[in-house]
């Protein structure tokens, strides 16, 4: 069953975070906006994962509205992470305004962009 956590205060935008095992590879879906209120609880549960015994971490934010600077450091830190310990990384983010964050911050390049959670699986088209 999904692991699902809520973070924000009322009247704040929140973000959902759902979790789920699939072989051995980690999908944590984000609903909601990424800010500074919410970037630590996407950290935290970032780095929970990495640290779990996995192949392959999938952060998929086709369903985030928004993110600042607080959530690309959050990915940043991820990519790091991941690397330094053999994991493969990756974001899922459809074409949009998202993911030209993450084209013109250069971002991108450092990680690997799938357009769907299917392609980002491996899964045949």
């Amino acid at each position: 069953m999904p692991d699902e956590r809520m973070e924000g205060d009322m009247g704040a935008p929140l973000l959902r975070l759902g979790v789920r095992l699939v072989n051995r590879t980690v999908v944590i879906t984000a609903v909601g906006d990424i800010d500074i209120a919410t970037a630590p609880t996407l950290r935290a549960e970032l780095l929970r994962q990495v640290d779990a015994d996995v192949d392959t971490v999938i952060l998929d934010l086709s369903k985030v509205a928004f993110m600042d600077s607080s959530g690309l450091g959050v990915v940043i830190a991820a990519v790091n992470r991941t690397t330094s310990r053999g994991i493969r990384f990756s974001v899922v983010c459809p074409a949009g305004k998202l993911r030209r964050i993450f084209e013109i911050t250069g971002v991108a390049t450092r990680v690997a962009m799938s357009d769907s959670l299917d392609m980002a699986m491996g899964a045949p088209a």
